[in-house]
């Protein structure tokens, strides 16, 4: 059994393509299992990632020795855990170091952290200095947990103190970004418990949790729909005077940001007022009959064909119109937009979104009604008369290499 792995990533290693713009293609000859080409996936893609900082941190020599050592010492120590236990162990990419970093929850913040913690040491090169900043931060903790260094850990926590080389008493760059990234993984872990643990099993279920959560927004188009058939008139009236004095007072600019105050406010209101179990969903169990299920489910890939095939042939009949299948239509369409582009060129914005108003909210009344069908049966008669391009299904001689 062989397995191959295309890599198409370019190293970068001195600032010039290390290999060449085609594919490279590796072959991991294995009887069972893909333990050797994920040995080799993690190395390449471990060096993948050390070249990446690399480049991001614009890092030159002793930076770029640093951080090609700490990957090559993180390939080695995978190397040889491989050999002691032979095989790999559980989550192996974990001892690599950039590659870790790569999945983690905010490892970019660390892979930062490095980065400066590289630029920030004071070394001597060939007995010339770098520049580098005069103390090398180290925190109080790793301080008072090596007992070398101190003998009573308490009197220098809370303290920042300069010694030597060191400086005592506040946690390294490094150290905040690893802490802080410990905390968001272990609530990533939390929530996706939580996942787990709904049992969200087949279409039907899925369906019914679905139309359970879509409540709110069903009711509010339901609210907008009884506006505009004004069978309450007073509630449709006070809507379209208080949009209208919006719009006429050029305030429709506040209007997204109090909508979002107000919903601020109403996620403290529920907060507060929240129970024992408040946010949990309520479904009522589908039928265990398998015949039922069988036909709900055709039933919905039924409808799923069906609405893929409509939106298909309204594509197509777009198309014809583009490439004046019909010059009547396309000479129709082309008339119409113009004048609309005209009209929209004259017309302000905010008198637009009024005229837009009125008409969405009273197309459908006494005065309206009968021009509205008839616009609208008159559309559909001529959205019918348009045709739709052909479309041939052309069928692909693959040629069959034996590997």
């Amino acid at each position: 059994m062989e397995f191959f792995v295309q890599l198409q990533w370019i190293f970068w290693l001195h600032g010039h393509p290390f290999c060449s713009p085609e594919p490279l293609i590796f072959e991991f000859p294995e009887i069972m299992g893909h333990s050797r080409r994920d040995y080799w996936l993690a190395i390449i893609r471990e060096l993948v990632c050390v070249h990446q900082l690399i480049r991001k941190y614009q890092m030159e020599d002793v930076d770029k020795v640093e951080a090609l050592s700490r990957a090559l010492l993180g390939i080695v120590r995978l190397q040889a855990t491989r050999e002691l236990v032979h095989g790999l162990p559980f989550k192996f990419e974990s001892l690599l170091t950039f590659l870790t970093c790569e999945h983690l929850h905010g490892g970019d913040l660390i892979l930062k952290a490095i980065a400066k913690n590289f630029s920030s040491r004071k070394k001597r090169v060939n007995g010339r200095i770098l520049q580098r900043s005069p103390f090398s931060a180290i925190s109080a903790n790793s301080v008072s947990s090596n007992p070398a260094t101190s003998t009573n850990p308490s009197c220098v926590v809370g303290t920042v103190i300069p010694v030597g080389e060191f400086l005592i008493g506040d946690l390294t760059p490094l150290e905040k970004a690893v802490l802080q990234s410990r905390g968001n993984a272990k609530l990533a872990e939390l929530a996706q418990s939580t996942i787990a643990s709904v049992k969200m099993g087949g279409i039907d279920t899925n369906l019914a949790v679905m139309k359970e959560l879509s409540l709110p927004f069903i009711h509010a188009w339901e609210w907008i729909r009884e506006l505009q058939s004004w069978n309450d008139p007073l509630k449709t009236i006070t809507f379209l005077l208080i949009c209208s004095y919006i719009l006429l007072k050029n305030y429709h600019g506040y209007v997204i940001p109090v909508g979002l105050i107000c919903f601020s406010g109403s996620l403290l209101w529920i907060r507060q007022d929240q129970g024992k179990n408040a946010g949990d969903v309520n479904v009522l169990a589908p039928s265990p009959n398998a015949m039922e299920q069988l036909f709900n489910l055709q039933q919905a890939l039924f409808d799923l064909e069906n609405n893929l095939r409509m939106g298909n042939i309204s594509l197509l009949k777009v198309r014809a119109i583009l490439f004046s299948r019909v010059p009547q239509v396309t000479n129709q369409v082309i008339v119409s937009l113009v004048i609309v582009a005209c009209f929209l060129a004259v017309m302000p914005f905010r008198f637009l979104l009024l005229l837009v108003l009125w008409e969405t909210f009273t197309r459908y009344t006494y005065i309206r009604e009968e021009s509205t069908e008839l616009l609208f049966r008159r559309a559909w008669e001529w959205w019918n008369r348009v045709p739709v391009v052909s479309v041939q299904l052309l069928k692909i001689r693959e040629s069959k290499k034996r590997i």
